[in-house]
């Protein structure tokens, strides 16, 4: 975990957001052929790409370009073995050793919701995450999660954001299964039941090997106290992502408790998006700097990278940014 770099790129409430969409990812027609041909995969849905990010008040905005799951796949995911045969993006890699510089500079940066589903007693849902469920480190991650995916039944993707919380938490906490086939309007009056709002809180980015992209930090406010939510959730049936689920406190202290006692299990965006969410709750900026200066390094193991507050003032696109935080990994 040493060289696991967590950027925290916002930990402001952002509300509810409409994205801008700007149109597709575009790789050389090479690329996208030898994918094509090479990588089947049972489901290769439409993901979003974060492409600009920032603004002010009315001016704050975010906008998103569309890419395929199996593109995401090829370029940024790493080659895994199974059973002694190296994974079907080996030959896209070999072909393309700099395939991580060419998903950046096409912007193929997927985003993924992380739903801090807070209970009205302060508590939130955190999950043991099922071996092979998912190649990002830590064992620990919110319920529910899971990528932005555009095209879903009735779905205006304009809110994609709020519309993926609502599918994740209807599969992963209320075990619907398929939700994401679900019309929008049967998922959002069966999502009315348990919650409240929904509001971004932030924004989190990790550029490594095994885990390339952006998480979207939403705070779930739940309709449900901690021991009805024990009872929805129902730990003896859990999802296929996960082997059990547990709540945890959302205070500065409970937090700092957390990362002390289950340290590396944690994962990336996991992590930054309880951050944000004890930052928005508790305006607690000398808790969060001593936990980024201290607490984390001495338990999880990486470190936390924040961006200075006025970096998004203005709407930038996120490349450019990227570029500028890791100059080490991609020199101009």
């Amino acid at each position: 975990m040493a060289d696991n770099v967590l950027e925290m790129w916002d930990a402001k409430n952002r509300g509810v957001v409409k994205v801008s969409r700007l149109g597709r990812v575009s790789l050389d027609e090479d690329v996208v052929k030898l994918i094509d041909e090479k990588i089947q995969l049972t489901k290769n849905e439409r993901i979003t790409c974060l492409s600009c990010y920032g603004g002010e008040g009315r001016d704050f905005g975010m906008g998103i370009d569309e890419s395929l799951y199996s593109h995401h796949y090829a370029l940024n995911k790493p080659v895994t073995v199974k059973n002694g045969e190296p994974s079907s993006n080996k030959v896209i890699q070999d072909k393309f050793p700099n395939s991580l510089e060419l998903a950046l500079e096409a912007g193929l940066l997927p985003m993924g919701v992380m739903g801090l589903n807070l209970t009205t007693d302060g508590h939130f849902l955190l999950g043991y995450r099922r071996r092979g469920a998912t190649l990002s480190i830590g064992d620990i991650a919110l319920v529910p999660a899971g990528f932005c995916a555009l095209g879903k039944p009735g779905s205006d993707d304009d809110y994609v954001i709020y519309n993926t919380a609502k599918r994740e938490f209807l599969e992963e906490v209320l075990k619907i299964k398929e939700a994401d086939g679900l019309p929008q309007q049967e998922v959002d009056m069966t999502a009315q039941r348990y919650i409240a709002d929904i509001s971004l809180v932030g924004l989190t980015y990790v550029d490594q090997a095994t885990n390339r992209g952006f998480g979207i930090p939403v705070i779930i406010q739940s309709k449900l106290d901690s021991r009805e939510l024990g009872k929805v959730v129902n730990e003896t049936n859990p999802d296929p992502e996960h082997i059990g689920y547990f709540v945890w406190q959302l205070t500065p202290d409970s937090v700092t408790d957390l990362v002390k006692q289950k340290g590396s299990l944690l994962e990336i965006h996991t992590l930054g998006t309880i951050l944000c969410g004890v930052v928005n709750q508790f305006n607690a900026q000398e808790w969060y700097n001593r936990m980024v200066s201290e607490v984390i390094p001495s338990n999880w193991g990486g470190r936390v990278l924040t961006l200075p507050e006025n970096t998004f003032d203005e709407r930038r696109t996120v490349v450019e940014v990227i570029r500028e935080t890791m100059p080490q990994r991609y020199p101009s």
